[in-house]
């Protein structure tokens, strides 16, 4: 779903011939299709869209929205039940209207993110639709990732083994998502896929291999808690635990003057991975 997603796109409607011919025809949607095929005899269609709620999502299904309720389809043989099934008007290729139903055997799951900034905003109605799954960073999954079996308790001063890099690692993605949950909200934390890279297994040879790894996943958190608190460093700071991590921190947030006026920035020292991973995960 998108902004440029239109009602024609999903279900039918006049759009202009798309052979270059003149004159208009009727568009075939995806959802049209799919309950086509769902109508057909031990047929089935499963409808994904991603990013719901970065498009008109409401004016895209139309006066589909009560159909799609599943005490609203057709029975199993796709026959509309009378007092229960809720059709709506589809124009045909005669230019009239036709009464029309979803069969049950289509399915249709969305995802959104709900931290994102530029989304169109979400009928409470329409979504109700819908049988809400929340997903949230789960840290069990980066145990197994890193092959840990836990992460708390002290770590070195220095990273001497990458078992230790990944400790730090995962203590302080879980200590920046603390911060995002108070400063923001349980929808803008990290999921655990920002430390793990696709199409690279975890390096377990050297504690340098290791510092590689984290730090392309660092960097996706790093750049994370930076849009979320755009312009603002003291946010970004707390985010960091640069109040609660003491001296050690590489990171210090500092005053300075710019004309008039006294100005917060960041001053960071990303010079060792290591030491900044330790810093956030043992800040209390």
């Amino acid at each position: 779903m998108n902004q440029n997603t239109r009602y024609r796109d999903f279900l039918r409607a006049p759009q202009a011939k798309l052979d270059g011919g003149q004159g208009f025809e009727l568009s075939k949607g995806a959802l049209y299709r799919a309950n086509e095929h769902a109508k057909t005899p031990n047929g089935a269609a499963l409808i994904t869209i991603d990013e719901l709620n970065r498009g008109p999502a409401v004016q895209v299904f139309g006066p589909s929205i009560v159909a799609i309720e599943a005490d609203k389809r057709a029975d199993e043989d796709n026959a509309p039940i009378d007092g229960q099934t809720a059709s709506f008007e589809l124009q045909t290729e005669a230019g009239d209207y036709e009464d029309y139903w979803l069969s049950p055997h289509l399915y249709l799951v969305c995802a959104q993110n709900n931290a994102d900034t530029s989304v169109e905003p979400i009928d409470t109605a329409f979504l109700r639709r819908f049988e809400p799954v929340d997903l949230f960073p789960d840290e069990g999954i980066l145990l197994e990732h890193f092959g840990l079996s836990a992460v708390d308790g002290d770590l070195p001063d220095t990273a001497d083994n990458p078992e230790a890099v990944y400790r730090a690692a995962v203590r302080a993605w879980r200590n920046v998502n603390r911060k995002l949950r108070i400063g923001a909200d349980a929808d803008h934390q990290l999921g655990h896929g920002a430390l793990m890279n696709p199409n690279s297994d975890v390096p377990t040879a050297t504690t340098e291999e290791a510092l590689r790894y984290v730090e392309r996943g660092w960097a996706r958190v790093d750049q994370h808690v930076g849009e979320v608190f755009y312009g603002k460093p003291e946010h970004v700071a707390d985010a960091f635990w640069v109040n609660e991590g003491g001296l050690g921190h590489p990171y210090k947030l500092e005053t300075t003057t710019f004309g008039d006026l006294d100005q917060l920035y960041l001053e960071r020292d990303d010079s060792d991975l290591y030491r900044l991973l330790r810093a956030i995960a043992t800040a209390t």
